[in-house]
């Protein structure tokens, strides 16, 4: 038992050391030291310090080990962050052992990495739900109250849409756009029958000079291009 291991003497805790070992698949022999072929001693403390680093790495171990101490489960309190002996590896072995058989109703051998699992799995659920409960406890009231008022979508819907200065003169442009086009007396007109500003009114003859001017330039230029392309 756990709580014998250091009344055990040195003969059955290198016994019980050898037989973890094995369990956890380490190579024995890299620390059997060799003296010119023959057998020399063996490494005791390195055997020793590789068993314990194995279960201290191991995800079993080490979550079950805290979500119990989270949960404040009964002697969990008592069980080894990390081990300086086998006793402790074997008294966190019968606790596991204790929420395998008792909670989980499991009997037989408990020994397999699925049996490990669940026993994790089982924790860790656990510490979460008590975590759960005591935050609804702490801060339940307190969300319920402070939960924002759901906004009224037909008072939203009934507020008039305000426009930008630019875009109500944008809208009011193309406005005017529209009634013009089928007003003959609109600025707007394309008629040549209509009182558009650009056909009739003072500056009219500058303005159609201007345009026939232009064009006799275009003419005699694309004539020129002709020409040019002929040569």
């Amino acid at each position: 038992m756990p709580k014998d291991w250091d009344d055990m003497d040195m003969y059955k805790q290198r016994k019980l050391m050898r037989q973890h070992a094995e369990e956890r698949g380490i190579d024995m022999d890299q620390f059997q030291e060799q003296d010119r072929g023959s057998q020399g001693n063996f490494d005791w403390d390195g055997l020793e310090e590789k068993v314990l680093g194995s279960y201290e790495n191991d995800y079993d171990y080490r979550r079950s080990t805290e979500a119990a101490k989270l949960s404040g489960r009964e002697g969990a309190s008592e069980l080894s962050n990390g081990f300086s002996n086998l006793g402790e590896v074997l008294k966190t072995q019968d606790f596991l052992r204790g929420v395998h058989e008792n909670d989980l109703n499991h009997t037989g051998k408990f020994s397999s990495a699925n049996d490990y699992g669940n026993v994790t799995n089982y924790l860790v659920n656990n510490d979460r739900s008590q975590f759960q409960d005591e935050l609804h406890k702490s801060f339940g009231d307190y969300v319920e109250e402070n939960q924002p008022e759901a906004a009224d979508t037909v008072d939203q819907q009934a507020k008039p849409i305000e426009y930008s200065p630019e875009l109500q003169a944008a809208h009011s442009r193309v406005s005017e756009y529209e009634k013009g086009t089928n007003n003959s007396n609109s600025v707007y007109d394309k008629s040549l029958n209509g009182n558009d500003p650009a056909t009739t009114g003072e500056g009219k003859e500058q303005r159609n000079n201007a345009a026939q001017n232009f064009a006799d330039a275009y003419k005699l230029d694309l004539s020129t291009n002709i020409k040019r392309s002929r040569v």
